[in-house]
């Protein structure tokens, strides 16, 4: 486990670090999982360094416990049937309704996007911001080993608002 960046470290991950613990209020533990977390598929693809970079389990960790925490908060709204809260949660865990909430909480400045990325502003691309969150989430997951401390961070950028 890499320990988080100290106070003088000016790499732009140290920024993201900083993101995260203020938007969204976790501080990482893993440091390198946190790297790995916040660069989009296309700027892994991009730079050498960084090719070996695993993306989509982390989005499939991420994405899968987004939608347990979705179907928590609707199973606790006394929503009645397995087909109704199938439905509303397919509705508010696609990677539209994701990206959008990720939009709202201004989370796109926490990712590292590669310089096509940037000039196209590719966050304002759905699928992409929502797979970039989802990433996050599963990030948080693997560094805490708690859904708790996903549902916090989501939570705190009022994620479950609608």
């Amino acid at each position: 486990m890499a320990p988080a960046p100290s106070s003088n470290d000016g790499s732009i991950f140290a920024e993201k670090f900083e993101l995260i613990k203020s938007k969204m209020g976790y501080e990482f533990k893993d440091y390198e999982l946190m790297k790995r977390a916040v660069k989009t598929r296309d700027y892994c693809e991009k730079n050498e360094a960084f090719r070996t970079s695993v993306k989509d389990p982390l989005a499939m960790l991420g994405d899968s416990i987004i939608r347990t925490l979705v179907i928590k908060r609707l199973m606790a709204e006394d929503i009645k049937t397995a087909g109704d809260i199938n439905d509303e949660a397919m509705k508010n865990t696609t990677r539209e309704a994701q990206a959008l909430r990720a939009k709202r909480a201004y989370l796109e400045k926490i990712f590292v996007w590669s310089n096509n990325e940037e000039k196209s502003h590719s966050w304002n691309n759905k699928k992409a911001l929502g797979e970039c969150l989802d990433m996050l989430i599963g990030a948080i997951y693997l560094d805490s080993n708690s859904i708790d401390a996903c549902e916090k961070a989501l939570d705190q950028i009022k994620f479950f608002r609608v």
